[in-house]
């Protein structure tokens, strides 16, 4: 197969495996979508039921109380008296009196007391005759009790005003009729919940005669029979009709109008009811309704989004893979033309670094020269020197002693002064041969600490734990010797303003000699740390260092096989831990011990 031909195939199988993974996403995305409208109906059902479930509670816990006050109020022994002396006599003076002093008539929810006789004359507590309360219901809701019956329906005024009338007709043929405002009455059920168009409480009542509600902030009273007539409402009317013949709790979608009126738009309604016999009460069937459209259209809404997202995030997607595709292939060749700008950039730094090295290397060279013609001249200045003070200590008499100690300390000091020349001489001679020989590093340590000594700081303490004993190391003196001057120089500068204490020791084990040049100085940041091995690095003042040190130190390390270590941290001194391979023949005689 040619080259073009798999490329072309393997685009197409991109193309189809993206394909089947848009469809399968499109699915999933409409099982989701599915599935959260279910979780939303059973969710807000719930809600929707547990609405009609306490207004039932409401109706129920209401009409009782007023029930139990109507007949406590009743039962009474003065209002017992007072109505028979009506029955006998025709005066209801006296019992009205009663009635107004009882705890029915005091009762915020009561809007007027109403008594009748057998022959149907009704009077109230507060003087209104024109009550239409005792219509015959289709109906009649009522419970029982061993001195009379109590009735609970609708009634009006001759004001058109409506009220819920608890009516309890005693086995005398007395009736009290407790009038409640149908606006109380509702609020009491239904509180603050039903103050929207599309959300709202509804109560039918057993006699099937009306339906109550809130609309607008308005209290609405319709008669069924009208709504019918009208066609206003029919879904709702005839999910009631079917709840109360099927005497079960249920739900049921339908298209409501927001208000009673004829011209309104109307909405996808979710309806709830609890009818008569099912619930806590057993005067009125319970509604509860909400506007399930706005969740619709919330859902629809979400999933349009999640489909434009969904193809927006393909296009994305495919726009993505061309120009990853197309800035792959200009990756790869700027990598190959990176590969070979590094190739040159390594063999250039590869030539600069032995400039650098060489160049090195001839500095250090004319350092060694001139140490060594100015040991040379100074050798020449303390050997005439020391000469003299001997012939003059010899020369003296006996009794000049004052002058004898002085001479002394002359011949003394010169020749302390040319053991350190001799030092330099050693340092500075020129090493072509590369020469390695059996060193002690603790006397390696003694002397360079002597050539030193007139370096160190007033205010610096010198300390040593030097353990190695006759334990040797095969290495260049010359070389060493540099390595231990350039570090006990660093430390010596290190602690020359505030003074401290250099600790210099040595110890073994099986493998290595180790020596430690620890001081209590500036210390060393950790991003210098990285660099100071490297020539010309330095963190001296300008004129104060040539960064030279710790690079030969480096470098000297490495030409005996070792290693070196460095542990600081500003203003807590620094440690240089340097690791030299151990002398053979130890290693062999210890083997053997």
């Amino acid at each position: 197969m040619k080259k073009t031909e798999w490329k072309r195939l393997r685009i197409t199988a991109a193309v189809i495996l993206y394909v089947l993974v848009c469809c399968a996403g499109i699915f999933m995305m409409q099982r989701e979508i599915s599935r959260y409208g279910k979780e939303v109906l059973e969710r807000e059902d719930g809600h929707l039921m547990r609405l009609a479930s306490s207004a039932d509670r409401n109706v129920d816990h209401f009409l009782h109380q007023c029930i139990d006050n109507l007949i406590f109020t009743a039962e009474q022994k003065q209002v017992s008296e007072a109505e028979r002396d009506w029955i006998q006599t025709g005066d209801s003076h006296y019992l009205l009196y009663e009635l107004k002093k009882s705890i029915a008539a005091r009762d915020e929810k009561t809007a007027d007391l109403v008594i009748r006789n057998k022959d149907g004359l009704q009077q109230s507590v507060s003087g209104r005759t024109d009550y239409q309360i005792f219509v015959k219901a289709k109906i009649q809701t009522e419970i029982k009790t061993e001195a009379g019956t109590v009735h609970v329906h609708p009634g009006t005024d001759g004001q058109g005003n409506r009220y819920l009338t608890v009516l309890y007709e005693k086995n005398s043929g007395v009736g009290y009729a407790l009038l409640i405002t149908m606006d109380y009455f509702y609020e009491q059920i239904a509180g603050e919940w039903s103050g929207q168009q599309t959300e709202q409480i509804m109560l039918q009542d057993t006699e099937n005669q009306i339906l109550i509600w809130r609309s607008q902030g308005q209290l609405q009273i319709r008669q069924i029979s009208q709504m019918q007539e009208e066609n206003e409402q029919i879904p709702l009317l005839a999910f009631l009709e079917g709840r109360n013949k099927a005497a079960q709790s249920g739900f049921a979608f339908g298209r409501l109008a927001a208000d009673t009126g004829q011209d309104t738009e109307k909405y996808l309604a979710r309806m709830a009811a609890i009818p008569v016999g099912q619930g806590a009460n057993s005067f009125f069937t319970i509604l509860t309704i909400m506007d399930f459209g706005s969740h619709i259209n919330s859902m629809q809404r979400a999933a349009a989004g999640l489909f434009l997202y969904f193809g927006l995030t393909a296009a994305g997607f495919l726009l993505l893979a061309a120009l990853a595709w197309k800035q792959a292939r200009k990756n790869s060749r700027m990598q190959k033309e990176a590969g070979i700008l590094r190739q040159k950039n390594e063999a250039m730094e590869m030539l600069n670094s032995q400039t650098q090295k060489l160049a090195h290397r001839q500095r250090l060279e004319t350092i060694g020269t001139l140490t060594s013609s100015i040991a040379h001249e100074f050798n020449n200045l303390l050997t005439p020197i020391m000469g003299y003070s001997m012939m003059a200590l010899e020369k003296l008499p006996p009794e000049e002693e004052e002058l004898y100690d002085d001479i002394l300390e002359i011949y003394n000091t010169s020749r302390k002064a040319k053991e350190i020349i001799s030092r330099l001489s050693d340092l500075a001679r020129k090493n072509s041969a590369n020469v390695f020989q059996k060193l002690s590093p603790d006397e390696l340590i003694r002397r360079t600490l002597e050539v030193l000594r007139p370096a160190k700081p007033v205010n610096v303490e010198i300390r040593l734990r030097l353990d190695c004993g006759d334990q040797r190391i095969n290495a260049n003196e010359v070389q060493i010797s540099q390595l231990l001057i350039n570090l006990i120089l660093n430390s010596f500068q290190a602690m020359e303003k505030e003074g401290g204490v250099l600790t210099v020791g040595t110890w073994f084990n099986e493998k290595w000699i180790l020596i430690q040049i620890e001081d209590t100085g500036c210390g060393i940041s950790k991003e210098d740390q990285k660099q100071i091995f490297e020539p010309f690095f330095s963190t001296k003042e300008a004129g104060k260092g040539t960064g030279l040190g710790l690079a030969i130190a480096a470098q000297v390390v490495e030409d005996h096989q070792g290693r070196i270590e460095v542990e600081s941290s500003p203003g807590s001194g620094t440690t240089f831990l340097v690791s030299l391979p151990r002398f053979e023949e130890n290693l062999s005689s210890e083997t053997i011990s």
